[in-house]
């Protein structure tokens, strides 16, 4: 490993890619992901596609602190990939890591990876459940986990396929767990965490050589793992900041999904006590409530997840008066529940 300061950061990269470090860091990049703390970019650069990913820890007070006894997910994912790569394991390309220290701790980490070509994620895969793709996957789990690999965050979204040679490399290492061999609970727990999230047919445990008579318990087991995430991520709904906008209207602080913002949409923001008999939103007053307004959308978007029809939520507010809580409301748009009815949108 190469050693170097470049942009007020110390970076540490793979030999090879000395040359393309600066190349890289001064193209610009196409953004790809962007929340409160990270940001991910694409780079094109000779003909190659990389990725940088940058976690912003100084955003939150005494947050660097932490990183005097901690790594960082950059960090994690770094070791890690060397570490897969003893073991044979195949995974992207991972060709530097830098962090950016001052006194009161880590201030900014990085990671730099490159796109294997004729890749994609197997979430994109266009028939997930075709006998061949299942066989493949199946044998690629059994490598895993013969080599003492568990996945603590198994999701279709960290596993890169080729259609065309149906081969496979992980993604998003920084939670991958390392075990000197698994045992059947291990290897039956890890493959529930998949079957959260991908169908695993019989051709899945043909691939895999084993665990096909536990086929219905680790459905089960993936059904729970779905609901547990579901719930969480529920509970977290109003503070996924890629997500979720601050917005004022009149007396009132809103949070609203960004995606959902229509001006009909700041009409109601504009004035929900006069808009509480919409019919194409729902509008929902809470006086002096214990956060009425926000168990609301919780709940709603906790149906959403787990593909209940309803009102999809889109917005609480609260109108406080010398840091009290007057009142809140809960805003929800009725399209997708006129629409699973037949009764039309607007």
């Amino acid at each position: 490993m190469v050693q170097r300061a470049y942009r007020g950061m110390g970076w540490e990269t793979a030999p090879g890619f000395e040359a393309l470090l600066e190349p890289v860091l001064d193209s610009d990049g196409e953004l790809v992901k962007q929340s409160f703390r990270t940001v991910v970019t694409r780079h094109r650069v000779a003909g190659r596609v990389f990725y940088v990913k940058r976690y912003r820890h100084a955003v939150r007070p005494l947050a660097p602190m932490k990183y005097f006894f901690r790594l960082p997910k950059s960090h994690r994912e770094w070791i890690h990939a060397a570490q897969l790569q003893e073991r044979q394991v195949p995974v992207v390309p991972h060709w530097a890591h830098g962090e950016r220290w001052a006194w009161c701790g880590l201030l900014e980490s990085a990671l730099i990876t490159e796109g294997p070509g004729g890749y994609s994620s197997l979430a994109e895969a266009k028939d997930l459940e075709s006998a061949v793709l299942q066989r493949a996957l199946g044998n690629f789990v059994r490598q895993l986990h013969d080599h003492g690999v568990v996945h603590a965050d198994f999701h279709p979204y960290n596993l890169l396929t080729s259609e065309g040679t149906l081969a496979f490399c992980l993604v998003d290492i920084d939670k991958i767990q390392f075990r000197a061999a698994l045992d059947g609970p291990e290897r039956l727990a890890n493959l529930a965490m998949l079957q959260a999230w991908t169908p695993l047919t019989p051709s899945f445990y043909d691939g895999y050589g084993a665990l096909s008579e536990q086929a219905g318990e680790i459905a089960r087991l993936g059904a729970a793992v779905r609901r547990r995430y579901h719930a969480s991520w529920a509970r977290r709904c109003l503070r996924h900041a890629h997500e979720i906008e601050s917005v004022h209207a009149g007396k009132v602080r809103w949070l609203v999904r960004g995606a959902a913002r229509t001006k009909r949409l700041n009409e109601i923001l504009a004035r929900p006590d006069a808009n509480r008999a919409a019919l194409d939103y729902l509008v929902e007053r809470y006086a002096l409530s214990f956060n009425g307004a926000r168990r609301a959308y919780r709940r709603a978007y906790h149906q959403e997840l787990s593909g209940v029809p309803g009102p999809r939520p889109v917005a609480v507010g609260e109108r406080r008066l010398l840091g009290l809580c007057l009142c809140d409301y809960f805003v929800a748009d009725r399209s997708p529940e006129l629409r699973h009815n037949g009764d039309g949108s607007r």
